[in-house]
């Protein structure tokens, strides 16, 4: 009895010591491959090879974050990573090698989020990146080399499509390029219902939805920024009342083939029950090529309440003025 008693002891003392050993073996191996990443990057850094230093002392923290003083490393690490790639960048922008040098900015701020330096090397360089495709676009243009042209604007949309008015070239040159698709425009919604200035947010965001749908290459529209312009441009020597007068002479200034103007009204006694009637207008005739009808119901009756639900309004009208195309 005493000898089984013993066994039994034993067999208890080696299943308890395997276990640990078992639980034991991976903060070893992890260990170990921490050491083999971080010898990696020590030889990485005295040769002055930040970007890979760094890699490896983040893989060395990746496998055991507590082994020696590999975070103090690691970020250190970084800072000199952020700092070489800037000079790097610095010098592809010297010798003009400027989708080179922005590629450079954009990783050292990569390895840095938080640097300064970084973020405005890379936001001046993109300015500059745009103005120059910009300027370069206008070239082209004026040269009559339209694929150029578009090529030019396309890079400098990328950049950012609110500069100048690159947002109305791309569009037009895309629009010529395409078999001359109609270019349209959103012109303006006469409010007359009892919610004021609701009207904004309605075009802005049919505006939106049209700009998206127009991927489909049926059409194309004009930029709303552009029509805004011109429309306080021309203020003074224009119809005072907006209507179909007024929206023929926009059209014919904006170059639009086709325009969308609109009229909301206040349905019954409820203040926030409207009817919205959106028309497309063939410039110059004027011919009403579609009209749309919707009324709605707002849950709420203040402007708070109204622009949460004008996305999915705007998304309906964008769906019925695009159906079965808008001539």
């Amino acid at each position: 009895m005493k000898y089984f008693k013993t066994l039994k002891i034993r067999l208890l003392l080696f299943l308890i010591i395997t276990l640990l050993l078992f639980t034991a073996t991976p903060s070893f191996a992890s260990k170990g491959k921490a050491e083999q990443y971080y010898n990696q990057a020590e030889s990485y850094a005295a040769e002055g090879r930040w970007d890979l230093a760094a890699d490896a002392y983040a893989q060395a923290s990746k496998e055991y974050p507590k082994y020696k003083d590999v975070q103090n490393k690691l970020s250190d690490a970084k800072l000199q990573t952020c700092s070489m790639l800037m000079q790097m960048g610095d010098d592809s922008k010297a010798k003009e090698k400027y989708e080179e040098a922005l590629a450079l900015y954009k990783k050292a701020l990569y390895y840095n989020p938080t640097s300064v330096e970084a973020k405005s090397r890379l936001d001046n360089l993109s300015q500059d990146m745009v103005a120059r495709y910009y300027n370069l676009g206008r070239t082209y243009e004026s040269q009559n080399q339209f694929d150029s042209a578009y090529q030019a604007y396309g890079k400098a949309y990328a950049y950012n499509p609110n500069y100048q008015d690159v947002t109305d070239r791309y569009t037009r040159i895309r629009a010529q390029l395409n078999g001359n698709i109609p270019l349209q425009a959103v012109l303006f919604f006469v409010n007359r219902s009892s919610q004021l200035g609701m009207e904004t947010p309605l075009i802005q965001s049919l505006q939106s939805d049209l700009v998206q749908k127009s991927a489909s290459g049926k059409f194309a529209m004009i930029d709303y920024r552009k029509v805004q312009a011109v429309i306080n441009e021309q203020a003074k020597g224009l119809s005072d009342s907006l209507n179909d007068g007024l929206a023929m002479d926009l059209g014919r200034i904006l170059g639009a083939d086709q325009v969308v103007v609109g009229e909301i009204v206040s349905e019954g006694q409820k203040s926030n029950k409207f009817r919205i009637t959106a028309r497309v207008l063939k410039v110059p005739q004027g011919d009403v090529l579609k009209e749309i009808k919707i009324s709605h119901s707002f849950n709420g009756k203040e402007m708070a309440d109204f622009q949460r639900e004008v996305p999915e309004l705007a998304d309906d009208l964008a769906n019925k003025i695009v159906k079965d195309g808008w001539f």
